[in-house]
C-alpha cells in the first residue's frame, strides 16, 4: 500500500522546496532547486516564472509516483509581479520583490489621503505589486494590454497544478501596496493608481481551489505567514515577548501577536494579515542573504570559506565596516549611505579578505539588530529560523549582537512545513527548538554596531 503524504511546495527567490509529510509528522522527502534570477541592473530583479513550473514539475511529479498524495499546499515570495495572458502564459518575465524601478511612482502614493496610506500596513517599497504596475503603465504599456491579470508568484505555480481558477489570499494581497489591512479588502484608493482590473479575487488561504493527481489544492499564502504557522506549532502556541528573526535571501524581525492599530500616513512597520484570520507586524530587510551573496561573488569565497574566514577574524573586524545595500531598504532601514562595500580598518589600512568576511557576517547581524529595535517589542524569545541561520556561529553571533538567548529551529524550510499545515497536512516532528545559543558580551561587537549604525544612518 503507497504511503500517504502531504505536499508543501514554497517557491522561494533563489530556490523552490518541496518537503513530503507523512501522517505521524515524520518528513519523508524534501527537496530543493536552485532559481535563476536575472539582474541586469542593480535596479532590475526578475525571474522567468516558466523556471518555477519546470521545478515543480521536476520535484513534485515523481512524489505523486511514490506517496499517495492527500493534498497539496503553495506559498511562496511575496511582492512579485507575474502578468498572465488569457492564455494562461506570462507575458514577460516576473518582477520580484527586490526591483527598485518603480521608484520613480512613489509620488502617486504620497498623494493619497494619511488615512488611506496607514490602512496599507506598510512603508513604501518600489518591489510591491502595486508601484510595479503602476511603473509598467508608464514604460511597458503593451504589456499591460497584452495581460489578463497579474498573479503573486505562489499563485502563478498554484495555477499550474490547478488550472481554471484565478485567485490569491489576504495574506499576500496584504504586501502589495493596494490593500486596506482594516477592513481586509482591496484599497479603492490605492488601487485606483494601477489598472485594477488586472488585480485577482481573493479567497481564504484553506479553501480549495481544485485537484492535483487526486489531491485537494489549496490557494495558500505568502511565505512569512505559512512560515510563521509552522513556527506556531512547532513550539506550541506563541508567548508573549516572542520575536521571529528568519534569514534568507531577505531578513525579517517579526511580531507575530501583533496587536497594532494603523496611525497615520506612511508605516514604519509592516502590518500584514496572516493565514489564519490574524495579522502579525514585521520589519523586513531587503538585504539579507542577497548582500552576503554578492560579498561572497566579490570575494571568490563560497559559503564554508567564508564561515572559515569569519571564525579566524577578531570581533569587529578591526573596525571595517561592510554596507550590505545591494538593493533598496524600506522606511527607517533606508541608509543615507547607499550600494555595498567596505570600509578601511580603523587605521586606514586595506582590510584582509578574513576581516572582510567578518564584516559581511557583522553587518547581516546588525541589520537584523536595526530591525529588531524599529520592531520595538519587549523580547523574551528570539526564535531563528531560515537557510542562512543553520550555522551555529550564525546563531551566537545574533545572539550577541541582540544580547538576548537565541532559539533556532532547524527547519529546512518552515514555508514548506506551513503550506503542508495549510493543506491540512500535520505539523513536522523535526520542527522543534534546539539548545538556547545564550549571549556573550562583547564590547567590541557593540562598539563595531554603533559604529556602523552612525555610518549607515547617520
Amino acid at each position: 500500500m503507497t504511503t500517504p503524504a502531504w505536499l508543501g511546495v514554497d517557491v522561494g527567490t533563489s530556490s523552490l522546496k518541496v518537503i513530503a509529510v507523512g501522517e505521524n509528522g515524520s518528513a519523508l522527502a524534501e527537496q530543493e532547486v536552485a532559481l535563476p534570477l536575472e539582474r541586469p541592473t542593480p535596479q532590475e530583479t526578475e525571474a522567468d516564472p516558466r523556471a518555477w513550473t519546470q521545478a515543480v514539475d521536476a520535484l513534485v511529479l515523481p512524489m505523486s509516483d511514490t506517496y499517495d498524495v492527500q493534498a497539496v499546499g503553495v506559498t511562496g515570495q511575496m511582492h512579485g509581479t507575474v502578468l498572465v495572458s488569457a492564455s494562461g502564459e506570462p507575458v514577460r518575465p516576473a518582477i520580484l520583490w527586490p526591483d527598485s524601478r518603480a521608484e520613480t511612482v512613489r509620488h502617486r502614493w504620497d498623494t493619497l489621503p494619511a488615512e488611506a496610506l496607514a490602512r496599507l500596513g506598510n512603508p513604501w517599497s518600489p518591489g510591491m505589486t502595486g508601484p510595479v504596475l503602476a511603473w509598467l503603465a508608464e514604460h511597458q504599456p503593451d504589456v499591460l494590454a497584452r495581460s489578463e491579470r497579474v498573479a503573486l508568484p505562489k499563485d502563478f505555480v498554484r495555477e499550474h497544478l490547478v488550472p481554471g481558477r484565478a485567485t490569491t489570499d489576504p495574506s499576500d494581497a496584504s504586501g502589495t501596496l493596494l490593500w486596506d489591512v482594516t477592513v481586509g479588502a482591496w484599497s479603492p484608493e490605492a488601487s485606483a493608481l494601477v489598472s485594477h482590473e488586472l488585480l485577482p479575487e481573493v479567497s481564504d488561504s484553506t479553501d480549495v481551489v481544485g485537484q492535483w493527481h487526486g489531491a485537494d489544492v489549496s490557494v495558500g499564502g505568502g511565505d512569512t505567514p505559512v512560515s510563521l504557522l509552522a513556527l506556531m506549532h512547532a513550539v506550541d502556541g506563541w508567548q508573549a515577548g516572542d520575536v521571529v528573526v528568519n534569514l534568507g535571501t531577505g531578513a525579517q524581525v517579526i511580531d507575530p501577536l501583533a496587536d497594532r492599530q494603523p496611525g497615520s500616513g506612511w508605516s514604519e512597520v509592516h502590518l500584514y494579515q496572516g493565514v489564519s484570520d490574524d495579522r502579525y507586524a514585521m520589519v523586513a530587510a531587503q538585504n539579507g542573504g542577497l548582500a552576503i551573496s554578492w560579498a561572497q561573488e566579490q570575494l571568490g569565497l563560497s559559503w564554508d570559506e567564508l564561515s572559515v574566514l569569519y571564525q579566524q577574524a577578531p570581533a569587529g573586524a578591526e573596525g571595517v565596516l561592510f554596507s550590505p545595500f545591494v538593493a533598496g531598504e524600506r522606511g527607517s532601514l533606508s541608509p543615507v549611505r547607499a550600494g555595498p562595500g567596505w570600509s578601511p580598518t580603523s587605521s586606514g589600512a586595506e582590510p584582509s579578505t578574513a576581516l572582510r568576511a567578518r564584516a559581511t557576517a557583522e553587518a547581516q547581524a546588525f541589520l537584523v539588530r536595526r530591525s529588531w529595535e524599529l520592531l520595538g517589542v519587549d523580547t523574551r524569545r528570539v526564535l531563528l529560523v531560515g537557510g542562512g541561520a543553520r550555522e551555529r556561529w550564525v546563531q551566537q553571533l545574533l545572539a550577541d549582537v541582540l544580547a538576548k538567548p537565541v532559539h533556532h529551529l532547524p527547519m529546512r524550510s518552515a514555508s514548506a512545513a506551513g503550506a503542508v499545515i495549510l493543506a491540512g497536512g500535520p505539523t513536522l516532528q523535526q520542527s522543534r527548538l534546539q539548545d538556547t545559543v545564550e549571549p556573550q558580551e562583547s564590547l567590541a561587537l557593540e562598539h563595531a554596531y554603533l559604529q556602523w549604525h552612525d555610518t549607515m544612518y547617520g
